[in-house]
This record gives C-alpha cells, sequence and structure tokens, in this order.
C-alpha cells in the first residue's frame, strides 16, 4: 500500500512509541506509528480519551482507528493525497468525531466521552498535521523545543491573562481551569481544529515529538536535556530515557503518557 522509491535525497524516519499508565487506574490513550523503510509516507496517531474507565479508553481507540483507516485509503493514490493533504487530514478527524458520536448514539450509557487527536504525516521532508485538543506536537531543534499545534485548552488563555498582568505567574500554574480542553471529539460540533494547508519542511537532525498532555509533567528544560544527551542515539533509546525521567519523577497525580519519537535522518 505504501509507495517505494530509491531517493538519495530523501531524509529517513527512525520512530519509536512509548505507552505509559501512570498512576492512573486505567489507560485512556492510543498511539500508533508508521514509518516503513524506503516509504515516501509515513505518519503518527495519538488520541488522548476522556470519560473514565471504558469510556475514554474506547474514545481513544475508536479515534486512533478512524483516522488511521482515512489516510490508509488515501495512500492507494499517493500523489493525489500530497495534493490535497489538508481535506484528507480534515476528512480524518471529522470521521473519528463521527464515529465517536456513533458509539454514543449506540451505547447512551457512554455519554460525555470524548478524546484529543493528533494525525501528523510526513510525505518525505514534509510535515502535516490535524489536531483538536490539548495533545503536543513538539519540534525539537537547534537544541531548542518548538510547540507546533494549537492549544485547545484553557491553559493557553490562562497563560495569555499572565502576559496581560491579569494573572500571576503562580496563580496561573495553580488555575482550577488550566486543563479543561475548548475543544475535543464529542460526536458534537468540533469547535476549533487546527489543520496545516502548507507542510513545515523538515531537517536532519530534527527531532519530532507527538504526546499526550501527560507529557507535561516534565519541564521543557527536561524534554530538552533528555533529547540533548542522546540525540545521537536510536529514537527507541530516547523514548525509553523519556520513560525513565517519568518514572523518576513519580509525580503522585501523573496523567497517562503516551508519544511518539520521530528522528530526521539525513
Amino acid at each position: 500500500m505504501f509507495c517505494l522509491r530509491d531517493n538519495p535525497s530523501m531524509p529517513h524516519f527512525d520512530s519509536a512509541t512509548l505507552l505509559m499508565q501512570g498512576q492512573r487506574t486505567y489507560q485512556e490513550d492510543a498511539v500508533v506509528s508508521c514509518y516503513p523503510v524506503g516509504a515516501e509516507f509515513g505518519f503518527t496517531i495519538l488520541s488522548d480519551g476522556m470519560g473514565g474507565h471504558a469510556g475514554g479508553d474506547i474514545a481513544s481507540k475508536i479515534c486512533v482507528s478512524a483516522v488511521q483507516e482515512t489516510l490508509l485509503e488515501s495512500t492507494c493514490n499517493l500523489p493525489e493525497f500530497k495534493g490535497r493533504t489538508y481535506s484528507v487530514l480534515k476528512r480524518a478527524v471529522e470521521k473519528a468525531n463521527a464515529a465517536i458520536g456513533t458509539h454514543i448514539s449506540e451505547m447512551p450509557e457512554y455519554q460525555g466521552m470524548g478524546a484529543t487527536v493528533i494525525g501528523a504525516v510526513n510525505f518525505d521532508q514534509h510535515l502535516y498535521w490535524a489536531s483538536v485538543g490539548d495533545s503536543l506536537l513538539l519540534l525539537y531543534r537547534d537544541q531548542k523545543i518548538f510547540r507546533l499545534n494549537a492549544d485547545h485548552s484553557m491553559a493557553a488563555e490562562i497563560d495569555a491573562m499572565v502576559m496581560q498582568g491579569k494573572l500571576s505567574p503562580c496563580e496561573a500554574e495553580d488555575h482550577p481551569d488550566r486543563s479543561v480542553l475548548t475543544s475535543a471529539l464529542t460526536g458534537q460540533r468540533i469547535n476549533k481544529l487546527d489543520c496545516t494547508e502548507d507542510g513545515l519542511t523538515l531537517l536532519p537532525g530534527d527531532v519530532l515529538i507527538v504526546a499526550s498532555d501527560g507529557l507535561e509533567y516534565l519541564s521543557q528544560q527536561e524534554i530538552i536535556e533528555i533529547i540533548n544527551g542522546f540525540i545521537d542515539a536510536p529514537s527507541q533509546i530516547i523514548a525509553h530515557q523519556f520513560k525513565s525521567a517519568i518514572d523518576h519523577l513519580a509525580h503522585d497525580e501523573q496523567d497517562n503518557v503516551s508519544m511518539s519519537i520521530v528522528k530526521v535522518l539525513a
């Protein structure tokens, strides 16, 4: 289903995934990452479910499955897919949202379930994405971390209030509404969708991190230091270092953590 070609200028990708339960009694995250050797197309799909035991777990799996199905169907004609990546990603997210809505309508006891989603697609050196919610799409470049996707949570608005002098940094950090989502897949209208029309050009040495918000128990500086220290190691080693750092943190309220690490190789 994937198109293979021999192109010495095409970057190579080294990817690994990590899934941790943290201190939660159940796992609500789901992630799948596919970067076949020699393929010009690869993707990561990640979802953080909401709705408690069973509800969140099912929502994230429905979401990942629906997005993956749409992407794989589109690989039957890669040139056409490349020309309309925005519409394919948007349709994939809408399909996932509809699938969650259908599940709720058929099983009303799951009313209130929902999920975040990130679908990140690579065509050669170009990255495209669609996201809803507060899960993270991060780019490590030149020993710095950049968030690429929009944060659909109250955290973004609360941080803006700090910049405006309306809240102190301490008040913002401990704000009870900080983790409240302003957009999610619930089977209803999607309030906000971040979807790129123009791809971001990736460079050799870049590292992509697609992660649920459980990663934010580590500071940005800690994330940078982990990658800096193991930048020449395989992505699987970097993933192991993240696991060790989270285990060492031993936060009493550590959320589920799911992540995909994708190294861009020359």
